[in-house]
């Protein structure tokens, strides 16, 4: 009996602190966590304070795996009943659900990147028209279609109708399903708009101000159709890593803490703040927020568009202080500031040199910004030489144009950052984010199927072993593991020092930089 109970006394003094390592080292940023990811409790903290799972009680995020390809922010949807896959933009500068209808008279849809045939709304049981549309003759799907133009940056611009459907969210903690307004396009120009892009439409999360045709946005409709919180969070990714969107609420598990907030305003038709200064290294590049203008988040838009007087203050800057590194001295017409819409100027090496500086954007309200070089250096695989990628710099200058905000901070600024788009309290926040978070994601999305279903969310389940004092070896394990890890990964980020040749890099079209900037 002795024996008996010391055996039991082992066991459950094993679960118990089975249950205490993982609850302290499962986070390999090293913070301990509220929440721990066992006995079915979910192992983030996710801040959704009034979305909840009806049967269960528990917050509902929706989190959606994104993907640079290899600049811009893509995810994939469904639409329909049954639902039909579709790859898109994600787009913080707009604020329509464009895809292309299987009618399209003038779109790439047999386009040899493109296989996806466009969206057949005679297989889908739930499609229909929105009813408001006026006076028209009537369909044989009941109301009458509504038309839509739509016009983007780069001057492409697209037409056709306005349609109603199930959007179908597959995410991390379950798939979901809304009504939202859908421009399907019947006719596209230039022709070649999608063409070669890697995605069938766009995903715009802009506010319905932005709308003419007083229809919802399509994250109006998703976040009253699910009832949660109306905000969103977007990472958009560098590297093989990838980033995430959360929907509806905030995960502090993808981000390093501070998440500081500054004022949203200033325009009604997307996401502005304002920014007070902008530094790089340990020199001040511009003083006066002034010169910035109406300053726009926009992840539709690859490069970061400045005015020319920004810009000659940073090719100032790096003349003055960084001519040791390739390109960034003259001869003119030859350094990465220089070149036109369809020919810039790359460094082209298996890896970035280091030395080139960090930049500081400093902004209302007292957050600070910090943009490596590896998110504003452009990374394009090399044409010649395969081991090798074209690094190419991300901010341009912006003649002023009537209409438009002076400042556009695009991906090689968003892929710095989580950024948090609180539209119900007018702000936006930003922090680092923590990267072995979507490592994770990475595994998780690989391990799902592919089809779409609409499921009820599930909990997060770990690791438990069936024999607890199995269970409490392995969390020593695991313990160990991840310190390594934890180590490697510092260390992995280090960029070395290297002999770098600057090479003149020819685009196709101005396209192929993806410039959907307002």
């Amino acid at each position: 009996f002795f024996r008996v109970y010391t055996m039991i006394g082992l066991n459950v003094w094993g679960l118990l602190l089975h249950t205490l390592l993982a609850a302290v080292v499962v986070h390999p940023s090293g913070r301990v966590l509220a929440h721990a990811n066992v006995l079915g409790f979910p192992i983030s903290r996710i801040h959704a304070p009034h979305s909840r799972d009806k049967a269960a009680g528990r917050p509902r995020l929706i989190a959606l795996r994104v993907e640079r390809r290899p600049s811009m922010p893509y995810t994939s949807i469904g639409l329909g009943t049954p639902p039909q896959p579709f790859t898109v933009q994600i787009d913080t500068g707009s604020p329509a659900l464009v895809l292309p209808s299987h009618d399209c008279t003038a779109c790439p849809l047999r386009n040899a990147s493109l296989a996806n045939p466009g969206f057949k709304s005679n297989e889908s049981s739930t499609f229909g028209y929105p009813y408001a549309c006026g006076p028209r003759a009537s369909t044989t799907h009941g109301p009458p279609p509504c038309p839509f133009w739509m016009r983007y940056g780069d001057m492409s611009q697209t037409t056709g109708v306005m349609v109603l459907d199930r959007l179908v969210l597959k995410g991390r903690h379950g798939t979901v399903a809304s009504k939202v307004v859908v421009d399907l396009m019947l006719e596209a120009s230039p022709e070649e708009m999608f063409a070669g892009r890697g995605y069938d439409g766009i995903l715009g999360l802009g506010p319905d101000t932005a709308r003419v045709d007083h229809h919802p946005a399509p994250l109006t409709s998703i976040v009253k159709a699910q009832q949660v919180p109306d905000m969103f969070a977007l990472y958009v990714g560098i590297g093989p890593d990838g980033g995430i969107l959360h929907l509806g609420g905030v995960d502090e598990a993808a981000f390093k803490p501070p998440l500081r907030y500054t004022p949203m305003g200033g325009c009604l038709w997307e996401y502005c703040i304002t920014v007070n200064s902008l530094s790089a290294g340990s020199h001040s590049v511009v003083r006066r927020g002034a010169e910035f203008g109406i300053v726009l988040v926009d992840s539709g838009t690859t490069l970061s568009l400045v005015p020319p007087s920004v810009f000659s203050a940073i090719r100032n800057m790096f003349q003055s202080h960084y001519c040791h590194l390739p390109l960034v001295c003259p001869p003119q017409g030859a350094t990465l500031f220089d070149g036109t819409a369809d020919s810039v100027n790359c460094i082209e090496e298996d890896h970035l040199c280091s030395g080139f500086p960090t930049f500081r954007w400093h902004l209302h309200g007292g957050a600070v910004v910090e943009v490596p070089p590896g998110a504003y250096m452009l990374r394009h695989a090399s044409q010649r030489r395969p081991s090798h990628f074209r690094y190419c710099f991300g901010l341009a200058p912006r003649e002023p144009i009537e209409g438009n905000p002076n400042t556009t901070l695009g991906d090689t600024f968003m892929a710095a950052a989580y950024i948090v788009h609180d539209r119900q309290q007018k702000r936006m926040g930003f922090a680092a984010p923590n990267h072995a978070y979507y490592r994770r994601a990475l595994d998780l999305t690989a391990a799902q199927p592919s089809s779409f279903s609409v499921l009820s969310p599930t909990p997060n389940r770990s690791f438990s072993s069936p024999w607890p004092a199995f269970g409490f070896i392995s969390s020593l394990f695991l313990a160990a593991v991840l310190a390594l890890y934890k180590g490697v990964g510092s260390r992995s980020a280090t960029i070395h020092r290297c002999d770098c040749r600057g090479e003149p890099l020819r685009l196709r079209s101005p396209l192929q930089y993806g410039t959907l900037s307002r």
